[in-house]
């Protein structure tokens, strides 16, 4: 009898149920559910930053939906999983003196995420309670995993 049928069929079956098994793991079919920093992430120097919220209250307690550099990456929490993501394109590097109204876009990637961070300056920070170089921000924050989409409205502080 000839072994090579046998372990053709095996070998096949194998490759089947990696298959099957990447294809479970990809299963975007769950929601999306953001869960929040208390206080800045070990990862993030303490530069500049932007630090969002779902409302001013969460954001004066330090409960932050996303952290970022404001220059190439953004943390979030997903699942208690601290996900790095990278900034698409050039950052806006002028944010500092950035002026009322303006539009920004951010747009950050992970192997399984995409964030679009899309906020409009609200006023110059309070002096008593930030440094003259923040801004106060409100907007929107997508999550895209898959077909996945969440999208919330987001109170921050951005600048140094």
């Amino acid at each position: 009898m000839n072994p090579r049928p046998r372990t053709t069929r095996y070998l096949i079956g194998l490759i089947l149920f990696f298959l099957f098994q990447y294809a479970k793991a990809q299963n975007t079919d769950e929601p999306i559910r953001l869960e929040f920093f208390r206080g800045i992430p070990i990862q993030v120097d303490s530069g500049c930053n932007g630090l969002y919220a779902s409302d001013t209250m969460s954001l004066k307690k330090a409960n932050y939906l996303l952290v970022t550099d404001l220059q190439s990456f953004a943390f979030v929490k997903i699942k208690g999983n601290t996900i790095k993501l990278k900034l698409i394109g050039e950052p806006d590097n002028n944010f500092a003196n950035k002026p009322l109204s303006k539009i920004y876009q951010g747009i950050y990637k992970g192997i399984e995420y995409r964030v679009i961070l899309k906020t409009t300056t609200d006023k110059k920070a309070d002096e008593t309670w930030e440094s003259t170089e923040t801004w106060r921000d409100q907007g929107s924050l997508e999550i895209i995993r898959g077909k996945r989409h969440l999208i919330l409205k987001v109170h921050g502080i951005s600048g140094c």
